[in-house]
């Protein structure tokens, strides 16, 4: 009994049709499974290795399914990265040297797919200390009314509170005040 024996049926049925798909890819560029393989083992280098996902990883960013609609971002990556795992349990010497670059390559995928479904991708980086501290300095010196110095006083408290997600939803700006006297208030929402 081995561990392969211990996955589950949905695992191996997906790997199953993940590489069907492949030797699908491989079959449409015209060119045999055998001389893939062979031409992998020889370059030590794993450029081969990557070089193919590379296009399989085209060919299923672009293919269509049965219905005419291209694959969905989620069989797209099952697919893809059922195959890259099947890959390197044929290829284990070349594991190390291309992993993280096949990694790279699965997350630009993702990321085609997220926006040819329409859906939003976040590229922002986080804000960190010096951001704020950044935006904070601007808010204090061309401030020139009451809203300016209650958005500054909330982002002084995000200042604070940075890193303590579950203190953030308790601050809301509506909870901030500046009276006539210029004073801030902060007012619970409890």
């Amino acid at each position: 009994m081995g561990l392969d024996e211990l996955k589950p049926g949905n695992t191996k049925r997906a790997q199953v049709t993940a590489i069907k798909a492949f030797k699908t890819f491989v079959k449409a560029e015209n060119v045999d499974f055998d001389y893939v393989k062979r031409c992998i083992e020889k370059n030590d280098t794993g450029k081969c290795l990557v070089s193919v996902l590379d296009k399989f990883g085209m060919y299923l960013a672009f293919n269509e399914g049965k219905n005419g609609k291209p694959l969905s971002r989620n069989t797209s990556m099952q697919y893809y990265r059922q195959s890259k795992m099947w890959l390197f349990e044929v290829f284990p010497a070349q594991r190390h040297i291309v992993e993280a670059k096949l990694l790279s390559m699965g997350k630009t995928l993702e990321s085609y797919c997220m926006k040819r479904d329409g859906k939003v991708v976040n590229k922002a980086p986080p804000c960190s200390k010096s951001d704020l501290k950044k935006m904070i300095l601007y808010l204090y010196q061309n401030a020139c009314s009451p809203s300016d110095y209650q958005d500054a006083a909330l982002l002084c408290m995000l200042w604070y509170l940075f890193g303590r997600a579950s203190d953030l939803t308790l601050v809301r700006k509506q909870n901030l005040s500046v009276d006539a006297a210029e004073v801030f208030l902060f007012a619970s929402s409890a």
